[in-house]
């Protein structure tokens, strides 16, 4: 569901309204939800579910690819060149169309550039609005042409970039970062562990052993051999929080050195945009390179959500 706010000669005008997907109406004439949903991989009775249905359920009635699976309920962006695009990492942006008030006024449909794009992509690209280009990256536990990519459209809307970057194992890659030379990747340590939902764990487990990778991706770079990795001294990222840690005394910093947050937030958010923020400004001011702007830190999957800043 989108929702809008539009504040005009002292009014305010409210909208919602749901995306109305192919995926969205098949599943409204079935009458049940059909498509396997990341909630329902816990466990072993989930696991049996994902092995048995997944291959099964990503395409069904008009949907005929992943691609076009996904339920684009997770972000909004608006590109340099005024359009909207409904965003979930599951799968390929959908383009929409909003009234004057905010209303949806027309579906477009999935974005995939002529079939150039045909790996998910996330739900939180970078837009920067100086030079009309937008950053993306996308991972999948289902392709077998990789776990994650990373790509860039041009002012001119076309695909300059969309190649592999090496990993050594499957995680979550929820989000990344921008300056103004590099695109930010990370590698933290909510890890794919589909073994460990037979003890009664989600698909994603927290690895308190494994070290935080921050990727420096120069803005031009189209293959995965200019992507440079940095082991991260600062901080390990969570999305599954480890155990309960002895309260700390009352005014201690709860964020890693020079980050505050304007709100409460879950594990993910924590994860994705402090821990990233705080891992990468460390890594590019030490070696003397363009220090994360605020602008390009926001995680729009928390609303209100949270904020790195610099210090």
């Amino acid at each position: 569901m989108i929702h809008s706010v539009r504040f005009h000669e002292g009014k305010v005008l409210y909208s919602n309204a749901f995306v109305e997907t192919a995926r969205m109406r098949f599943e409204r004439e079935l009458g049940e939800p059909f498509f396997t949903r990341i909630g329902e991989l816990y466990s072993g009775w989930g696991l049996a579910k994902a092995i048995l249905t997944i291959p099964q359920r990503q395409t069904a009635g008009p949907i005929t690819s992943e691609m076009e699976a996904s339920p684009v309920n997770t972000a909004m962006v608006l590109t340099p060149s005024g359009k909207f695009f409904a965003l979930n990492e599951g799968g390929a942006p959908f383009e929409l169309e909003l009234d004057w008030n905010g209303a949806i006024k027309r579906l477009v449909g999935f974005e995939t550039k002529s079939g150039r794009l045909d790996f998910p992509i996330s739900a939180h690209p970078k837009v920067d609005r100086a030079t009309g280009e937008i950053f993306f990256h996308g991972y999948s536990l289902l392709s077998s042409k990789a776990f994650l990519r990373t790509g860039r459209l041009g002012a001119d809307g076309k695909v300059k970039a969309w190649f592999k970057v090496d990993v050594p194992s499957a995680g979550f890659n929820h989000d990344m970062a921008l300056t103004g030379k590099y695109a930010v990747l990370f590698d933290g340590s909510a890890r794919f562990t589909p073994q460990q939902m037979v003890q009664d764990k989600p698909v994603f487990s927290w690895d308190g052993n494994f070290t935080t990778r921050v990727a420096l991706v120069p803005r031009d770079a189209t293959e995965a051999h200019e992507v440079r990795w940095f082991d991260s001294p600062q901080v390990t990222l969570p999305l599954i929080p480890p155990p309960p840690s002895p309260p700390k005394p009352h005014g201690a910093p709860t964020a890693s050195k020079g980050v505050r947050t304007t709100s409460q937030s879950h594990p993910l958010c924590l994860a994705t945009t402090i821990g990233l923020c705080a891992s990468a400004s460390a890594l590019l001011t030490a070696r003397n390179q363009y220090t994360l702007s605020s602008r390009f830190m926001w995680c729009t999957h928390c609303t209100p959500g949270t904020r790195a800043r610099r210090w």
